[in-house]
């Protein structure tokens, strides 16, 4: 499993420390979040596409809402939901990705059973060659992630939405 994780350095009086911590550990799903989207709008641009459904399916475990092209109730119904958020004491892990049964293939390639009509559907879309029953990668959720500049709207996202809970908590907000 990849991720990252990111460092805060605060000053301030023990109780202002403590009154920030609170809200950073609070809202830590939401940081979490803010830092996901940016991934999982790139693998929905970069994922090949033949109807669509594949690109709609992915998605931030448990915040669905935040991806308005996955239909919520008739993707998620269909195909599920993927991991849940997982929160400890000091703070939060969301996960970004699809439930369709089909996406690891499409994702890593590998054998399995190609149908005449599938060989021909993925010639015609553009799937490359199919050697037997060996269906070529396309990854689109490790490129994501990996790519410099989405990790870096990643990063400024997450900076920013710890700054605005920052903020709020300072002004004495809850």
């Amino acid at each position: 499993m990849s991720g990252f994780t990111i460092s805060l350095v605060a000053k301030g009086d023990g109780a202002t420390l403590d009154r920030i911590y609170d809200a950073l550990v609070r809202e830590a799903e939401t940081i979490a979040c803010a830092g996901a989207l940016p991934i999982a709008n790139y693998a929905k641009i970069i994922v090949r596409k033949k109807t669509g459904t594949l690109a709609r399916s992915i998605h931030i475990g448990g915040h669905a809402d935040l991806t308005p092209d996955t239909r919520l109730n008739a993707d998620l119904f269909e195909y599920g939901e993927i991991a849940m958020p997982e929160r400890s004491a000091t703070g939060a892990a969301v996960f970004v990705g699809t439930n369709l049964n089909y996406a690891p293939m499409i994702e890593f390639g590998g054998a399995g059973r190609i149908s005449a009509a599938a060989k021909v559907a993925l010639h015609k879309f553009g799937g490359g060659a199919v050697t037997g029953n060996f269906r070529p990668a396309y990854p689109f959720l490790r490129p994501s992630f990996e790519s410099g500049a989405v990790r870096e709207e990643a990063r400024e996202a997450v900076v920013l939405s710890a700054q605005i809970i920052t903020q709020h908590a300072l002004a004495g907000g809850a």
